[in-house]
């Protein structure tokens, strides 16, 4: 018997492994200079603590949305197109392509609007890209940019088996776009985004119009909407106008900015 209501597996030890497989790989291959130690790292060390903790409470508020939202998407009469049935190629295909436009489009927008913008941009004040800073996001920024793709994924109903290979390969993918890895995958970033595609993402410089390379997983959706581009030198990372050090200021700041932007705007 199928649940109502689809949403993604914690599978732990997977992505504990992944995890420092990365590290350990860009330690041993890193494209830059690779201090295994310095005050950014001890942050973003303290920010996987607090991220164990946060994302269970940020995962329960996941599930009530989407309960809700799902419930609110029968009553407007907007049936769920169920293609469980169908060939596991044809699942896969579907719901990869559907996880990750949305994906790029929730992306798109946390950088174009200015109120999300103040969120998101936490994950932007990352300098160095590594395994270790990839999970540096504010927990609005990440319900945001996880509610609706995954929303997404329960209106199109595929079954659990193809969504768990669609979690763990976008898990691998996140680590990897994210590493400090000497690799050269011109072929592979033709379709997928590699760390050589997402550094020019996270660069200080905007080639397009609030920035580049939105696309999380799959580079099909910036060359499709012009928004894709990689430069022959590495890029300056991280924001123009640096962010207070800490954790808990890197969380309160976005509320504190927002606050003072919709101020001024009613004055």
């Amino acid at each position: 018997m199928r649940r109502e209501l689809f949403l993604i597996p914690l599978h732990d030890e997977i992505i504990i492994i992944s995890f420092f497989t990365f590290i350990g790989l860009e330690f041993l291959f890193p494209r830059s200079n690779y201090k295994v130690f310095n005050n950014e790292r001890a942050e973003d060390i303290i920010w996987n603590i607090f991220t164990r903790i946060i994302d269970a409470i940020v995962f329960s508020a996941k599930i009530k949305l989407l309960v809700i939202s799902a419930s609110f998407l029968r009553k407007l009469g907007m049936s769920f197109l169920d293609i469980s049935n169908n060939h596991l190629i044809v699942q896969l295909g579907t719901g990869f392509l559907t996880y990750s436009f949305f994906v790029y489009w929730t992306h798109r927008i946390l950088h174009t609007n200015k109120y999300l913008w103040e969120f998101h941009k936490i994950h932007h004040s990352i300098s160095e890209l590594n395994t270790l800073s990839s999970v540096r996001s504010h927990f609005v920024s990440v319900l945001i940019l996880d509610f609706f793709p995954l929303l997404a994924l329960n209106v199109i109903r595929i079954s659990d088996f193809p969504m768990e290979i669609i979690f763990f390969t976008t898990s691998i993918l996140n680590y990897l776009n994210h590493s400090n890895l000497n690799i050269k995958m011109k072929i592979f970033s033709f379709l997928f985004v590699t760390p050589e595609v997402h550094m020019w993402h996270h660069a200080k410089k905007c080639i397009h119009n609030k920035g580049q390379n939105f696309g999380i997983y799959l580079t099909i959706w910036d060359r499709a909407f012009k928004t894709f581009y990689v430069g022959q030198q590495i890029p300056e990372l991280g924001l123009e106008k640096r962010i207070p050090n800490g954790v808990l200021n890197k969380l309160v700041s976005p509320f504190k900015e927002v606050y003072s932007q919709v101020k001024n705007s009613n004055k």
